[in-house]
């Protein structure tokens, strides 16, 4: 084999974008960025409305108008009304973090205005997802609210919405989740969500529940203020932007458009918040607020803590920790929270062990793997994992007691709706996105669906799953790189969905000396030609780069903090011998 065949590669296609000088070089000309961190800059700005001013320095001031959001306004004047005459205001939510951070948002609006709110988040092993009867049920079994707000769920709920309507109680559903159709709603309900068919807004789409329950805050205490008064004096907006900010990331939705401007200012205002709860969670998970922030304290600390509470044992405990006023509950409820995340982990090792002995190092092109010890709140975690590390589209389901659920991840090229839709063996319930899904079924399908499954996979792939590939956003010398430029980098986040972390290629390097091992998984050795950058490989003991060879590195450049000392480096995603 020659020594310039890249088959090291764990990608099987390094793809770089061909773009427009001219355009390259404007962008650098109008912000001062350097030539390669304007490539990149070029690049995000592809698909999105923002200019490059606006892409690097996101300002509240371009907050959209919450008016614009079609039944934000009317809804707003409607909970007003309900706070101001002392009438019993429920809040109904999902166990996510988006659910999660949607209520604790409106619940403390609600009661800096003077109003109180009866909370509810239903039991995942006992009531299942979403707004169903059975939680409705017990969650009315006490006090029927006179009005009850409905979030992140509820918009394919029109049983249930008409249900409610019949207790006496109005109804606001606030949501993001899509249906084909148009919900056949009773008069006394009311649905914000920007993709029904009779209310898309572009604008909105890339919200998730909690940005859209921004808005609606943002429209009641404008309301407030011009009806009543006092309404800047009792809630100060900017200060929810933290628990925007943490369910936005969370969720995964694009951070683009009015998403940037909120996570972009909500993350400064997580470091300063003076939400007892998210500082007692910023303390337990390890997250250092004297360093910048980043959206992977979110996605990797905060998020998987309260979400734990939903998926192991009770959301409630989250909600509970994001509106105390107490700081030693609070850090109680913190300590609780990540004793049950920690639970999660060990149950997702388990179920991940098992799986990867069902599969026994062949996957099919579709895997579909099954325990009925497996807990279903760990599912989809699982699935990501399985559909990361064999690059093929995955379904792990388990087992709540009364029957078997699970989750689907998808891989890019691939989408995963189509292949269900292709399959002769469909479970009863199923829906979800292109890339996840969440389905429910019988014991005795499993195994015909399992095999009907990858059969739709290979039919739709033609045989051959699309190639593992990495999109390279910009090519430079290791010569080049510094803490100046790795600052340029930073300006362009906050990074997550649709605003990934730039990976950046350097050819040609030749390592002199072999990579030093960290425990037992991971790598790092000094970028030649790139004084005091230090590249470190996660999990990349076993793909150890070689010596006196020429090769390739596509990493992730930015600073890391120790003991308050800040470090600049590299983060090594792959590397190939050079062509």
């Amino acid at each position: 084999m020659s020594a310039k065949t890249p088959t090291t590669s764990s990608y099987e296609i390094w793809k770089t974008k061909d773009l427009p000088q001219g355009e390259v070089d404007l962008i650098k000309a109008s912000t001062g960025l350097s030539l390669f961190v304007s490539r990149i800059l070029l690049q995000r700005l592809e698909n999105c409305t923002e200019t490059s001013e606006e892409w690097i320095s996101p300002r509240l001031e371009h907050i959209i108008d919450p008016h614009e959001l079609r039944f934000c306004e009317q809804s707003a004047k409607i909970l007003a009304q309900f706070i101001r005459d002392n009438k019993t205001i429920g809040i109904f939510s999902d166990y996510d973090v988006d659910g999660i951070s949607s209520a604790a948002l409106l619940a403390r609006a609600i009661a800096g205005l003077g109003g109180t709110t009866q909370n509810f988040i239903p039991d995942r092993m006992e009531e299942g997802y979403g707004l169903s009867h059975t939680a409705l049920e017990r969650s009315f079994s006490e006090n029927a609210p006179d009005l009850l707000m409905v979030l992140d769920c509820g918009t394919r709920s029109d049983s249930e919405l008409e249900w409610i309507a019949k207790q006496g109680t109005t109804t606001i559903v606030v949501d993001h989740h899509s249906r084909d159709d148009q919900p056949t709603l009773p008069d006394s309900c009311l649905i914000i969500n920007p993709h029904l068919p009779d209310q898309l807004q572009p604008q909105f789409q890339n919200h998730c529940t909690v940005g859209l329950v921004f808005k609606l805050v943002h429209a009641l205490l404008r309301y407030w203020e011009n009806e009543f008064g006092g309404a800047r004096d009792k809630v100060n907006l900017k200060d929810l932007l933290d628990l925007v900010a943490l369910g936005t990331v969370a969720d995964l939705v694009p951070l683009q458009g009015e998403n940037r401007i909120f996570v972009h200012h909500g993350l400064k205002q997580l470091a300063a918040t003076n939400n007892h709860g998210l500082r007692a969670l910023l303390q337990v998970s390890d997250v250092d607020v004297n360093n910048p922030l980043n959206c992977s304290d979110i996605g990797f600390r905060l998020g998987p803590r309260i979400n734990a509470g939903g998926r192991i044992e009770n959301g409630s405990l989250a909600l509970d920790l994001l509106l105390t006023g107490d700081n030693r509950l609070a850090f109680d409820l913190a300590r609780k929270l990540d004793s049950i995340n920690s639970e999660r982990r060990s149950l997702e090792r388990r179920v991940i062990d098992q799986a990867l002995e069902q599969i026994a190092g062949d996957p099919p092109m579709g895997i579909v793997v099954w325990g009925k010890e497996w807990h279903p709140g760990v599912v989809g975690i699982v699935a990501g994992r399985l559909s990361r590390q064999f690059h093929r589209p995955a379904i792990v389901l388990g087992w709540d007691g009364s029957g078997f659920k699970g989750s689907g991840r998808g891989i890019s090229g691939l989408n995963l709706l189509e292949v269900m839709q292709n399959c002769e063996v469909q479970p009863p319930k199923w829906g979800g996105h292109p890339a996840a899904m969440g389905l429910s079924i019988e014991e005795d399908m499993i195994p015909e669906f399992a095999k009907a499954f990858d059969k739709s996979v290979q039919e739709i792939c033609s045989g051959k799953i699309p190639p593992k590939t990495l999109r390279i956003d910009a090519i430079t010398e290791p010569t080049s790189i510094s803490r100046q430029q790795i600052l340029e980098i930073e300006s362009l986040g906050p990074f997550g969905q649709k605003n990934p972390e730039p990976i950046i290629a350097v050819h040609g390097v030749q390592l002199s000396e072999p990579p030093r091992l960290m425990g037992k998984d991971h790598i790092r050795f000094q970028l030649p030609g790139a004084e005091g950058i230090q590249v470190i490989g996660w999990r990349m003991a076993d793909h150890m780069p070689p010596i006196h060879e020429e090769i390739d590195l596509a990493m992730r450049l930015n600073r890391s903090w120790w003991r308050g000392r800040e470090s600049v480096r590299g983060e090594l995603v792959d590397w190939r011998r050079s062509v």
